[in-house]
């Protein structure tokens, strides 16, 4: 819980979020030990990409997710997505 309050938004500009960079984050600077392991996802936004938010903004990131979200299932990491706002959320 510590960890999560020294974490500060910056940035932005677009609608769609930066989904590649927290999924980076969550799987290559967390500890993971051997056990339980999940991820929730909270958002106001989808992803970049044309695939996840029918925007053609940032769309070098829609293969990096892609390729990131197999790592979370060979990590056998439990995802849950909850969308807090007007755009729907495709995980």
């Amino acid at each position: 819980m510590a960890f999560l309050s020294t974490i500060r938004a910056t940035g932005g500009g677009d609608c769609p979020e930066d989904f590649v960079g927290a999924f980076k984050l969550a799987l290559n600077q967390m500890n993971w030990n051997d056990g339980p392991k999940n991820i929730i996802l909270i958002a106001y936004a989808p992803a970049h990409g044309a695939r996840f938010c029918q925007s053609h903004n940032h769309e070098d990131q829609t293969q990096p997710f892609v390729e990131l979200i197999k790592e979370v299932a060979k990590r056998s990491v439990f995802l849950s997505c909850i969308a807090i706002g007007k755009y729907p959320i495709y995980c």
